[in-house]
């Protein structure tokens, strides 16, 4: 785990492509007077963060844990609803949309910014990727429709 201290209230951040991108709503503690973030702790993954303060309930310290859901999520205007699983991908991944849309296009990179596949539906809420034909991996899955997009990383075991 790496550990950084913040104090009042934490906000998880991603580095993308030079830029930094809050990746969650703002973590505040319960009591006003608990020194939550006192100390943090993230996962190698980034996917948990382990939040402590000294003073909750006015006499005891507690911690919170929390996991990001969203985290190969880079960028999403589709909504809450939109959702992509199983990542890791063994043999097949779908993406939920969350509302039905007249044209999609997804587009799979490489880690390395290759464009390997571009495809087109019509009248979807969800799209099933094959990723049987992908080589181990992590890639980098874009989904637009319109003025939505989503961009995510997605691992091909």
């Amino acid at each position: 785990m790496r550990k950084v201290f913040i104090v009042s209230f934490l906000l998880l951040l991603l580095l993308s492509i030079g830029q930094w991108q809050q990746i969650s709503t703002d973590i505040n503690g319960v009591d006003t007077n608990e020194y939550s973030g006192y100390s943090v702790s993230l996962s190698n993954d980034g996917s948990t963060v382990v939040i402590g303060s000294t003073y909750y309930d006015s006499v005891k310290g507690t911690i919170r844990l929390f996991k990001n859901k969203y985290l190969n999520i880079q960028i999403n205007t589709f909504g809450e609803l939109f959702s992509v699983a199983p990542n890791p991908s063994y043999v097949d991944t779908k993406i939920e949309l969350g509302a039905n849309y007249k044209e999609v296009t997804v587009q799979v990179f490489t880690i390395l910014g290759k464009l390997i596949s571009t495809q087109n539906y019509t009248n979807t809420n969800e799209i099933t990727l094959d990723t049987q034909k992908y080589t181990t991996g992590v890639y980098i899955v874009k989904v637009q429709s319109g003025i939505k997009q989503a961009s995510l990383k997605l691992m091909v075991k």
